[in-house]
């Protein structure tokens, strides 16, 4: 094949010396994938093949040289993947996109455009149920953990003090927490269990609402302040008392989807 002749054969392929870019027709847009598989037929697949591991200095695909192209180009129209390749083939990728980016954002939405904080407008979001779980861990001691656990302490029961505080807490989220928006709370949940390996106490809030907006505040304010409040009971017993791991376990409903975290 004389120069000219291969010069017109790939007159949509622009080469350099870093990746091969193909481009289709006038208006310089890059292929899709389906319009990649008819761009050559088998022979011109060939030729690119031996065109690509050919040792010519003056070939203009020189820097893909030594690499062969994935037999899947054949079978399949586009690869995948092509290995150990240095081309870059521009294609449109959306199909068959996961959905995790749909269900998170990349900015925070309790601010304005210039930065300032913000309350958001859930008004044109739909009622739905919704549900949340928050958990704590409170590490007392020995000592602290086994007068909570006989209930000898001197402000009384610790563990029925810090429940019914945990509850009050989530119906208080809104006027604690600036930005929040207060629900109507279906049901708040908060039980505390004890662990005697490691003297700890797990705290466990749940909380349920329809409405439009997530109620994961609602519950980690539950938790949190039900370890405050377990703390202010022992407190007198020993100061070193250690509240921890304050997590949302779980949340479902609203439009980000659900969440769980793997235990």
């Amino acid at each position: 094949m004389d120069s000219d002749t291969e010069k017109n054969n790939y007159s949509n392929i622009r080469t350099s010396k870093r990746d091969l870019n193909i481009y289709l027709g006038k208006d310089d847009r890059p292929l899709s994938l389906n319009e990649g598989r008819d761009l050559f037929n088998e022979a011109e697949i060939s030729n690119l093949e031996e065109r690509t591991s050919s040792p010519v200095n003056e070939n203009p695909l020189e820097s893909a040289k030594g690499h062969s192209v994935s037999k899947d180009l054949r079978n399949h129209g586009m690869a995948s993947s092509i290995t150990n390749s240095k081309f870059t083939l521009h294609a449109s990728l959306n199909d068959g996109a996961s959905n995790e980016t749909a269900k998170t954002s990349d900015h925070l939405t309790h601010t304005d455009t210039k930065g300032r904080a913000s309350m958001v407008d859930i008004g044109g979001k739909s009622i739905t149920r919704r549900s949340a779980v928050a958990r704590a861990t409170v590490q007392l001691g020995e000592k602290a953990f086994k007068l909570v656990r006989q209930n000898q302490l001197a402000k009384g029961d610790a563990l029925t003090v810090a429940q019914i505080a945990g509850i009050l807490a989530a119906k208080q989220t809104s006027s604690l927490i600036p930005l929040c928006h207060p629900l109507p709370l279906d049901k708040v949940e908060v039980s505390l269990q004890l662990e005697e390996s490691g003297w700890f106490a797990v705290i466990t809030a749940t909380c349920l609402t329809s409405g439009r907006t997530g109620v994961e505040m609602e519950a980690l304010t539950a938790a949190s302040v039900a370890a405050l409040t377990l703390y202010d009971m022992c407190k007198a017993v020993t100061h070193d008392i250690i509240i921890q791991e304050l997590k949302l376990l779980s949340k479902t409903g609203g439009q980000r989807g659900d969440f769980q975290r793997a235990i």
